[in-house]
């Protein structure tokens, strides 16, 4: 039996549980383990493996980290109150991957050049922006004015007017919860509590860690989430990631392509605006997008099996591309793009009742010929 680390170990048993509907350990205790110093299991007549060297904490005053594997590295731009990339209240602040670089090409990258660098915008995220309920949070419709509602990986937010939520708004803070952090050379651990209020609270605890590349398998990046409601009322809401892909800083044209596992289908392809079509399981760029430009893909076939949450976004210029997969069945599978990027975002139902958890994974290889 291979060495194991305490936190890939523990998600597939919270996973486990969560799939069985389980909540047979304590809402806290089991979760703790998630944060805890690698583990090591021995087969019977042979010597152990090294243990990995505890986790460190991260600096108070840090707003970036990198993370190594063989032949991967990847920047992490890491939450803060005051200092961080994004301040925004729209993104989870957490596990935010700015930077991936394999044989000497580089993945994700800035994305809007009308707001650049503005921590306090939507433009302030980055790669891998996880976001909670993007047309609705949990609690948002049972909130008065006044009242609050949970947006998973920021906090409490008050409700302030009888329409519905808009992801741009940034609502007045009732509470957002300092994140705990701590890291290897290879990964980085966050968990945020957000203590019960009027029935509503969450366990949320994000792993982000690096796979060396092999003979038989492509350099990785996982990103393990395992949630665990704390509440008295079931949280119900949508979690996807925004995914602000470019390949190389190249920006958005006929290079570029993304490829899906099933026949395309479109809501609007209007929507596409002159600049892709979609053609079978590809949406193929025809033309650069010009400045403050934008096309949208709502895609309206989206098989209910995990084998659909799967995207490939193809640079054939540089040859490189990155593969996006998950564990769960997607509810919807959307594409936005810019100049700069181009962002496959799959969407996992997320419905998690009183004292129960929820566990999923996603996972980005990297193809990169060497330089």
């Amino acid at each position: 039996m291979k060495t194991t680390n305490a936190l890939a170990s523990t998600v597939s048993e919270l996973s486990a549980h969560a799939r069985k509907g389980s909540s047979s350990f304590p809402a806290k205790s089991g979760l703790v383990m998630l944060m805890g110093s690698a583990l090591t299991l021995g087969c019977a007549g042979k010597s152990p493996a090294p243990t990995e060297p505890p986790p460190q904490a991260v600096a108070a005053d840090q707003t970036e980290l990198d993370i190594t594997a063989s032949g991967i590295k990847a920047t992490l731009y890491l939450p803060h109150p005051t200092r961080g990339h994004y301040r925004a209240l729209r993104f989870d602040g957490s596990g935010m991957v700015g930077r991936v670089v394999v044989n000497g090409h580089t993945f994700f990258g800035p994305w809007d050049a009308q707001v650049p660098g503005d921590a306090n915008h939507d433009a302030g995220a980055i790669g891998t922006a996880d976001e909670y309920g993007i047309d609705q949070p949990a609690g948002y419709a049972q909130a008065a004015l006044g009242g609050s509602f949970v947006k998973i990986g920021v906090g409490r937010l008050t409700r302030t007017a009888p329409t519905p939520y808009r992801f741009s708004f940034n609502y007045p803070v009732v509470d957002a919860p300092a994140w705990k952090m701590q890291h290897g050379t290879g990964y980085v651990d966050f968990q945020q509590t957000l203590e019960p209020v009027d029935g509503w609270g969450y366990d949320y605890h994000k792993r982000v860690e690096l796979l060396a590349g092999s003979k038989s398998s492509l350099p990785a990046l996982l990103i393990h989430r395992t949630l665990m409601n704390i509440g008295q009322h079931t949280l119900e809401t949508e979690q996807y990631t925004h995914n602000f892909v470019m390949i190389d800083d190249d920006l958005v044209d006929p290079r570029y392509a993304l490829d899906m596992t099933f026949p395309i289908t479109l809501k609007r392809p209007k929507d596409l605006n002159v600049y892709a079509e979609a053609t079978g399981r590809r949406i193929q760029f025809l033309k650069p997008l010009p400045f403050k430009a934008s096309a949208y893909a709502d895609v309206a076939n989206v098989p209910d099996a995990p084998a659909a949450n799967h995207a490939v976004v193809t640079n054939s210029d540089s040859r490189a591309s990155i593969t996006i997969s998950g564990d769960r069945a997607p509810v919807a599978i959307k594409m936005y793009a810019t100049p700069r990027v181009i962002c496959p975002e799959i969407f996992v139902p997320v419905r998690i009742e009183a004292g129960k958890t929820m566990s999923w994974t996603t996972r980005y290889e990297f193809s990169a010929p060497t330089k």
